[in-house]
């Protein structure tokens, strides 16, 4: 067992005792391969061992005995090739030290000596390879140069796009391709010059502009917004409407150059006038077609383009044609008041009166083409010529008046000027000694009996001048001198200056009148009884036919501004009349339930009774103003052919305020039944207390206390319509007020002497003339007939009584007085028809005054 477990030992420890520490892989495999052999293998192992080294052993010395000279061939070649492995050692440690870095010093010389050469080669190389884009590159400038004064905008813009698009790939661009972009935006910079020079350019049509701002727009040169916000659509109108403006003024500047300079002459001849005039109506005519070019360009171009017509960028959105309008508007103004109006107005009153008809009527028509274009200024024209007219005939009439006074005051002795302009163009000597009147006011033949006027003579037609004028020469001159200036109103005579000539006309009557009347004093103080006849009849003459002959217009102005009065009466009459019946009406329709908690109240039945017959009096009383002597066929409303002398009753148009107050107050408690609810009683009695106050104040400070509108024929409707309406506002009072008495069962005595002291006062303040007194006593019985308590109704029952004997006794007064003798011979209507019939109230013929141009018609419409 030991010696097994030695044995053991030793062969597992075998390979480790037996291998060495550095031993070969060969001694390893040899190892192994011993542990493997069985023992009788293993124990003859050694012999075998032995055995192969004695053959190895005899080989080997074979060999060296049969090849030694190789062996010493094969020294000396070792020892040789250690010899030049140290000398190759040597050569290449020189070369590595020494060798390689100078010829890496001689490399990197070479490299930088033939860097640029290289650099300058691969560059022509690169030139020559891309010569005809480079080519095509700068040429671009030129191209757009030739496209741009040719007018080919289009192509310019395509190259432009394109050279920009050659810098847009990249981050840096070449130097190459900035010049070129920098040539390009300065031939793109003479573009728009040019564009913008077509819009200053004269005569240029519609297509040219439109082709001009088309391309501005899509140049996009005023970007997306300016600093003020303005769209840069807005910036090319505004530069368009500044080219135009230009040209405008350029082709005005001639004409306007031409006036001016005879406005600011010292003195205009008849010659001088006509000629400006003429160049005044040329300066229109240009003006009308410069501007309505502009603003039909502005709109075809600006305000009526479709939404395509407009290229549209990423950053510039189109504009909205809103913002575009005012501008439009703006300019318009501007070359209205800029242009026109103010040369108008420097121009018109210095022209003659024969002038101004033609030129109204252009301008007019001007007008009336602007309005198709939203520009319609006809309502500036009328101030203007009324200015001029007034001016024109008003320096007229007073150049008239002055040679007449100038020639009273001649033959008076007097050398002192009554006119500067007379004094600087007459130069006549003038007479110092008195002219007496037979030698130059009177006709030689008439000396002996001169002409006076007759109060006998019948009247002739209103616009013939008395005959008698004719017998005195120089007032007959005057005549035909101040009617010549009138006859010059025929063909435009605006209504709004007739009183402005009344006051001309009246100082130059004045004016003659005071010369002439110092004139006849000192005859009479030197002159003979003869002369002093013929002053006194030539005196007679002027202030009792010539001034009464010329101031006959104005009685159409009185008439005129009566008419008007008419008009505005009646509409203003007939909507209150026919508001207030409506909302009567509602008020009776809706009547409220609760009538039985009233202490007193109106019957329905007598108050429908009562307000219906003053609805008819009130009718009536609209269709009395409506009546005139018109013709058939002529608008109600129309002035000028209104007689109102027929028409314009004075009490009823005295009326007409009251009446249209009174209704307006009645209205509003009765549009919402307050005179009849229960909601407002307090507001209700304000409005129905206003209501009556305002009829009482009319029947008793208007009819009765003025004495004016007496009851007559023609004023005994109104009586009857402000009497009637003033019952039915005490009766809607006391509608009112029995609300507010709602609690108040039994009336005191006080509450009853109140009521019956207040009607009985109105009674007798209103007689002798019985209607508002029966009137009141109709009041009483619907009051007493309705919805009252029995103590309130007896009370009313004893006023009835009373003031039944107050309204009889009144009754019978205006019947004695009505059938008394007369104590005037003259009533006062024959009184007003006989002044009516005076010769110096004939109404004058409107057609010497009536305007004959439409233009003005409708001016004054």
């Amino acid at each position: 067992m030991d010696s097994e477990h030695a044995n053991g030992l030793s062969d597992g420890n075998l390979e480790e005792i037996l291998l060495p520490a550095n031993s070969s892989a060969a001694s390893q495999a040899y190892l192994t391969h011993l542990t493997t052999l069985p023992l009788p293998t293993l124990l003859a192992e050694p012999a075998v061992l032995q055995t192969q080294s004695h053959h190895l052993t005899s080989s080997l010395t074979s060999l060296t005995h049969t090849s030694y000279p190789t062996f010493l061939s094969l020294h000396q070649t070792t020892s040789s090739l250690s010899t030049s492995l140290a000398s190759l050692e040597s050569s290449l440690d020189n070369l590595l030290t020494t060798s390689l870095p100078a010829l890496e010093d001689s490399a990197a010389g070479w490299r930088e000596r033939t860097e640029k050469v290289l650099l300058d080669r691969r560059k022509a190389r690169v030139v020559l390879e891309q010569h005809d884009k480079i080519r095509d590159l700068l040429e671009i400038p030129m191209l757009i140069d030739t496209c741009v004064r040719n007018g080919y905008f289009a192509e310019a813009l395509s190259l432009a796009s394109h050279a920009r698009s050659l810098s847009a790939g990249t981050a840096t661009s070449p130097l190459i391709v900035t010049s070129v972009l920098s040539e390009v935006q300065n031939s793109i910079t003479q573009m728009l010059l040019s564009l913008l020079a077509t819009l200053h350019e004269p005569n240029r049509k519609l297509p040219a502009l439109w082709k001009a701002v088309n391309f501005l727009r899509k140049m996009d040169m005023f970007g997306s917004s300016s600093e003020e916000g303005q769209h840069s659509e807005e910036q090319i109108a505004l530069a368009f409407l500044g080219g135009r403006e230009g040209c405008l003024k350029a082709s005005l500047e001639g004409n306007s150059r031409d006036i001016l300079r005879l406005v600011g002459g010292s003195g205009l001849a008849e010659r001088d006038k006509e000629d400006m005039a003429r160049f005044l109506k040329k300066y229109i005519e240009v003006w009308r077609e410069g501007v309505y070019d502009i603003i039909a360009q502005f709109t075809t171009i600006f305000l009526e383009r479709p939404p395509s017509s407009t290229p549209k960028t990423p950053t510039t959105p189109s504009a909205p044609i809103s913002s575009l309008h005012p501008l439009l508007t703006t300019y318009t103004t501007h070359a209205l008041t800029t242009h026109l109006l103010p040369l108008l107005s420097q121009t018109l009153p210095l022209l003659p009166i024969s002038t101004l008809p033609s030129l109204l009527t252009q301008l007019t028509y001007c007008a009336t083409a602007f309005a198709r274009v939203g520009m319609d200024f006809r309502g500036v024209l009328g101030g203007l010529f009324c200015t001029a007219v007034a001016s024109a005939v008003g320096g007229e009439l007073k150049v008239a008046g002055a040679k007449w006074a100038e020639k009273v005051m001649n033959a008076l002795g007097d050398a002192s000027p009554l006119s500067p302009t007379l004094s600087s163009n007459s130069n006549a000597p003038r007479k110092v000694k008195l002219t007496l009147p037979s030698q130059w006011i009177i006709a030689a033949s008439l000396v002996a009996s001169p002409p006076k006027p007759s109060p006998s003579t019948p009247p002739g037609a209103a616009h013939v001048p008395p005959q008698v004028l004719a017998s005195y020469p120089p007032l007959a001159e005057h005549t035909n001198a101040l009617l010549g200036v009138l006859n010059g109103l025929r063909l435009l005579a605006p209504v709004e200056i007739l009183a402005e000539l009344l006051a001309v006309l009246d100082g130059v009557l004045d004016q003659g009148g005071d010369a002439l009347l110092s004139y006849a004093r000192r005859v009479c103080e030197e002159g003979k009884d003869q002369d002093e006849k013929v002053i006194v009849a030539a005196g007679e003459v002027y202030f009792g036919v010539f001034v009464p002959f010329m101031r006959r217009f104005s009685v159409f102005h009185q008439k005129t501004m009566d008419a008007q009065r008419l008009v505005r009466a009646r509409v203003l009459a007939v909507v209150i009349f026919a508001t207030s019946v409506l909302y009567q009406i509602y008020a009776f329709v809706t009547q409220p339930a609760r009538l039985e908690d009233l202490v007193y109240a109106p019957h329905p039945y007598f108050l429908m009774a009562f307000v219906a017959i003053q609805i008819g009096l009130q009718f009536c009383w609209i269709v009395q103003m409506f009546h005139s002597n018109e013709p058939s066929d002529a608008f109600p409303l129309d002035i000028r052919d209104v007689d109102s002398d027929r028409a314009l009753e004075p009490a009823q148009m005295a009326y007409v305020p009251y009446f249209v107050i009174s209704n307006i107050c009645i209205v509003p408690p009765v549009a919402s039944t307050l005179a009849w609810g229960w909601d407002h009683p307090i507001l209700s009695q304000v409005f129905t207390v206003s209501n009556a106050a305002c009829q009482l104040y009319f029947v008793f400070f208007a009819l009765h206390s003025s004495g004016k509108y007496e009851w007559t024929q023609k004023t005994r409707l109104t009586h009857l319509v402000a009497k009637s309406s003033a019952g039915v506002a005490v009766l809607y009072m006391w509608r009112a007020w029995g609300v507010l008495d709602i609690n108040s069962w039994r009336p005191a005595l006080q509450q009853q002497v109140h009521c019956g002291v207040l009607f009985l006062l109105l009674a007798f303040a209103s007689g002798p003339d019985p209607t508002l007194g029966l009137c009141l006593l109709l009041d009483l019985v619907a009051l007493a007939a309705g919805n009252t308590k029995e103590e309130w109704r007896f009370a009313f029952f004893c006023i009835i009584g009373v003031l039944f004997v107050v309204v009889l006794s009144d009754w019978m007064l205006a019947w004695k007085n009505r059938y008394a003798p007369r104590t005037s011979p003259i009533d006062p209507e024959d009184e007003e028809s006989a002044f009516h019939e005076s010769p110096f109230q004939d109404e004058i013929l409107m057609s010497d005054l009536r305007v004959e141009n439409p233009a003005i018609e409708s001016g004054r419409s």
